[in-house]
């Protein structure tokens, strides 16, 4: 199902991408719970008034038209966090709140905080959000990238567990 919506929403490129996750067949209080929680994580455990709520986004997931993942986009892409975390700061310190709030985490050294703020220098604010969540499908693109002469000749990839050095079987 389409929604019809989804360019004047902002979520065009998700519209036919629902349902990946099983959220649509849990109870509210489940998906009640899992709202709270994406508040609490991504805005750093702040308080969040009513007022303040992004309604249209949460009323989209308790639907089932967003995933968990596009929810936290959502989030991390609206005005309430840009106003406390972006304009506020510094964009190092914007980025290293950034892996705190999406992925839990500290910069892990200065050369990911350098490809970071090239980022969001070149690309913009909604470029360096995406660069964050859209991790686990970079790593996959990188992989069929570097496989991909490898495998060209009907080699099939074998899994493994190292990403970083992936191999193929014949």
């Amino acid at each position: 199902m389409t929604l019809a919506n989804a360019a004047y929403l902002g979520i065009a490129r998700f519209a036919n991408d629902r349902n990946k996750e099983n959220w649509a067949t849990s109870s509210d209080v489940d998906k009640a719970n899992l709202i709270r929680a994406v508040y609490q994580q991504v805005l750093g455990r702040q308080y969040v008034m009513a007022s303040e709520r992004l309604d249209g986004p949460e009323s989209l997931f308790r639907r089932g038209y967003l995933s968990v993942r596009e929810f936290v986009r959502q989030v991390a892409k609206s005005s309430l966090y840009r106003d406390r975390f972006f304009t506020n700061s510094n964009p190092y310190r914007f980025i290293e709140l950034n892996l705190k709030h999406l992925f839990g985490r500290a910069p892990q050294n200065k050369a990911e905080m350098l490809e970071h703020f090239t980022i969001l220098q070149e690309k913009g604010y909604d470029a360096e959000i995406d660069s964050h969540l859209d991790i686990v499908q970079n790593i996959r693109i990188a992989l069929e990238k570097r496989l991909s002469p490898i495998c060209m000749a009907g080699i099939t990839p074998k899994a493994s567990r190292d990403l970083s050095s992936p191999t193929c079987s014949s």
